[in-house]
């Protein structure tokens, strides 16, 4: 980034007719407002309801705790409801409507809606606690204490319960009793300072005024709760998995990486299941330098989500940069497989069998790519330099030639083309006189310094002397033009044109 519904209605336990399950549930969500909310979070809930299948427990479920995070506690409540009807026996699904019961202040039918849920799973302590919470609101206090003296030993020593059992002598004016209890539950979780008020609260009633007055100087704000992981989720959710995406992906886009991380975490924690937000996470943790926990991540994003592309595609580039050239082979082909036109992902696998020094397998996936039509440019050059750089020079001069017959005029492919050749003057793949026609073309169209150097060496490698020593000429005041001291570069030239002076090599 889970009763019996006949017997739960016919006892009466719920006030809500089954004609809420009808199917005029979508109809009302729809007619909702949500003038009170930010823009993603409508948006978010909107989508929910858009796509929300009746029949769907799942969605329905997910839909009812988006809506109570919100605080549209009646509509969460007919969702779930709708849920137990399809599937009965779901004890977060009753605690939950339970819960919101609660938070609608409704809590006759909160009391009802726990007891049914403490029927499904009787363990669960925050179940207890919330139903005795109620009835000591309710003022049932007799109910309240049957209820906690019930409960099993172990969990009648707990902060909560101790505390209730304070609240109930509280209310029933005991309230010696109730200062003992809420001593015991400090005890047992010191930093509860909430409970100080209680105790002061007690102290004024028995007319200790001086000890009342310092047990309201220890008061604070933290209180006594038991672990609630079903009701935790609903917080989290309050953020919401795609809410979150939306921010976390506008971050990023403004270079914003660190707060885009946090949103993309805070996604994961509102769907743990999330493997698109693991994806987004990973890429920015790339932006961060974290490399290793980019790979973890995306690790985590396909055993959720095997068939995730782009998760393939991500970690088959992270394998790429850290040279493990057989391993992102295999994720990219695995791309591949479900989206075989993926012109990136095509590309990139030619890359990759380049460096797996197989030739051959990376030019089928050259032309799968589609470099040519048109001409990539900046993707065609990174593929040549590579093949340079693994000596596949046939390979890179049959590139080349190709993309001068695409782009003849392309004064950038020339230029490429030409230093080439240079490079690979005096080998096998050699062919100066092809350097030298690409070099004076573009002196033609764009004499500079930069061009009469390359092309005085063009002609020295290819013996042309005299050329080479008028074209010295030029560069002279190409050089003046630019203010630029060839001083050294006009020594070291000179010296080379000498010396094929001396051996008499010249044409």
């Amino acid at each position: 980034m889970h009763i019996c519904i006949k017997k739960f209605l016919a006892c009466g336990l719920l006030l809500v007719s089954s004609q809420v399950f009808s199917s005029e549930l979508s109809d009302k969500l729809k007619a909702m407002s949500f003038d009170s909310l930010e823009p993603l979070v409508t948006e978010h809930i909107q989508q929910q309801i858009i796509e929300l299948d009746e029949t769907n427990t799942e969605a329905l479920f997910k839909l009812g705790k988006t809506l109570q995070a919100y605080e549209f506690f009646e509509q969460a409540i007919n969702c779930y409801l709708k849920v137990i009807e399809l599937s009965p026996q779901k004890f977060d699904v009753q605690y939950l409507l339970a819960k919101s019961y609660l938070q609608a202040n409704m809590l006759e039918n909160a009391i009802d809606a726990f007891e049914i849920a403490l029927k499904i799973d009787s363990n669960y302590l925050p179940a207890h606690t919330s139903l005795i919470e109620s009835a000591i609101n309710l003022e049932q206090l007799g109910f309240a204490q049957t209820k906690l003296s019930s409960l099993p030993e172990g969990l009648l020593k707990t902060p909560t319960v101790l505390m209730l059992q304070g609240d109930i002598y509280q209310l029933q004016k005991q309230h010696q009793k109730a200062i003992e209890f809420y001593y015991q539950a400090l005890s047992l979780q010191p930093k509860a300072s909430r409970l100080y008020y209680k105790i002061a609260m007690s102290q004024r009633a028995l007319n200790l005024k001086n000890e009342a007055r310092e047990s309201l100087k220890l008061s604070g704000k933290i209180g006594v709760k038991p672990i609630d992981p079903i009701f935790t989720e609903i917080a989290d959710l309050a953020k919401g998995e795609r809410i979150n995406l939306l921010k976390g992906k506008s971050a990023f886009s403004m270079g914003q990486y660190q707060k885009a991380q946090q949103y993309f975490v805070d996604a994961i924690k509102s769907e743990p299941k999330s493997a698109r937000a693991r994806v987004n996470l990973s890429a920015t943790l790339v932006q961060l330098g974290q490399m290793d926990e980019a790979k973890n991540v995306l690790l985590e994003a396909l055993t959720l989500d095997p068939n995730n592309t782009t998760a393939h595609y991500n970690l088959a580039e992270l394998l790429y940069f850290s040279q493990n050239f057989e391993l992102a082979k295999t994720h990219y082909l695995l791309v591949l497989k479900d989206a075989p036109n993926d012109l990136p992902a095509n590309f990139a696998l030619a890359k990759t069998f380049i460096q797996l020094d197989e030739i051959s397998k990376g030019e089928q996936y050259v032309e799968k790519a589609n470099i040519f039509s048109p001409l990539k440019t900046s993707l065609f050059f990174e593929l040549v330099e590579l093949l340079y750089t693994k000596r596949a020079y046939k390979q890179a001069v049959a590139l080349m030639e190709r993309a001068l017959v695409i782009a003849p005029e392309n004064a950038i492919v020339a230029l490429n083309y030409a230093n080439l050749l240079q490079a690979l003057s005096g080998g096998f793949y050699a062919d100066d006189d092809k350097a030298i026609m690409l070099y004076e073309r573009l002196m033609k169209s764009n004499p500079s310094f930069d061009i009469a150097s390359r092309l005085t060496q063009a002609y020295l490698n290819g013996y042309y002397c005299k050329k080479a020593a008028d074209l010295m000429v030029q560069l002279d005041n190409l050089a003046q033009q630019q203010k630029t001291d060839i001083s050294q570069y006009k020594q070291s030239t000179l010296a080379q044109l000498n010396q094929l002076q001396q051996f008499a090599v010249c044409k």
